[in-house]
């Protein structure tokens, strides 16, 4: 932020001369760095929801993935901060544009439009749970399941009216998805909530390939964002595919930084010695599940 730049904030901000500091240090903190965004703010809602907030070098590795790389496909086990950290990443994008004052697509996909709308909805629970309602953040579409759109400046006119809009839109239903800054991709496969033991069908894997390779990946603006998560089905899987995994001296248009991460660190035997997010998951607990 350029010094012309936050004192203007401060002042359309309307912050009291005592406290202007200290507010404005804890925003510059939480704006730059996604880690402390995490531990500042976004773990407001999660401790309303849930009762505490477990960071931690893997939540840190996590959320660094996504800060230092436009592109990324990260595969990993259940109940390891997978669709959280989606909503998290995109209410800090909320967060920022308090400052940034831009119009902001965001796209969210998953394997049918009921589950889409399940996370879309997710969002918009912990955005109320946060300190963003607090802060004057409005949701002008605030019953909706499918759809968001978020400003700071509800009253202005609407020429001064700078929206983040997420849509939720369902991979097997048809893909309609415009162009937008920012597409994530949670889960394309398979519905886990209907059975977390069954694999996805393999015309089903294949026929999802498809519809990622000519109408999703395209969706992202040049200077856009996309990230996918998910745990895995099969070896043919985008996740798997040497095709798409990002390598020193490649293009970042078509290719994601990719991680791929068992549950377990393991030891020189080849045994369990801890999970990768021990402050959450002790070694003990996840070997009796």
């Amino acid at each position: 932020m350029k010094q012309d730049n936050r004192l203007d904030f401060i002042k359309k901000m309307g912050w009291n001369e005592s406290n202007q500091k200290t507010l404005m240090e804890f925003y510059s903190r939480t704006y730059r760095d996604f880690k402390c965004f995490l531990d500042e703010i976004f773990s407001i809602a999660i401790k309303k929801l849930y009762n505490s907030w477990i960071s931690g070098p893997y939540v840190y590795h996590c959320a660094d993935l996504l800060q230092l790389n436009r592109r990324t496909m990260y595969v990993g086990p259940r109940q390891h901060f997978k669709s959280v950290r989606f909503y998290a990443y995109i209410m800090w994008q909320i967060w920022r544009n308090l400052y940034d004052k831009r119009n902001i697509r965001i796209n969210y996909f998953s394997y049918n439009q009921d589950l889409a709308e399940m996370h879309t909805w997710n969002i918009k629970q912990y955005v109320l749970k946060s300190n963003f309602p607090a802060w004057g953040l409005i949701d002008n579409n605030s019953t909706a399941k499918s759809l968001a759109e978020y400003t700071w400046n509800k009253g202005s006119s609407q020429s001064e009216q700078h929206i983040t809009s997420i849509k939720a839109l369902g991979i097997m239903g048809g893909v309609r998805g415009e162009h937008s800054e920012f597409c994530f991709i949670d889960d394309p496969y398979r519905d886990d909530r209907k059975d977390k033991n069954a694999g996805a069908d393999p015309n089903t894997v294949i026929k999802i390939n498809g519809i990622l390779e000519e109408a999703v990946f395209p969706i992202p603006t040049r200077d856009g964002e996309m990230h996918i998560i998910g745990t895995p089905q099969s070896f043919s899987d985008v996740f798997f595919q040497e095709k798409y995994q990002w390598k020193p001296g490649l293009s970042e248009i078509r290719t994601f930084k990719t991680n791929i991460e068992p549950v377990y660190i393991y030891g020189p035997e080849g045994r369990p010695i801890q999970t990768i997010w021990p402050e959450a998951w002790a070694l003990e607990d996840m070997l009796s599940i």
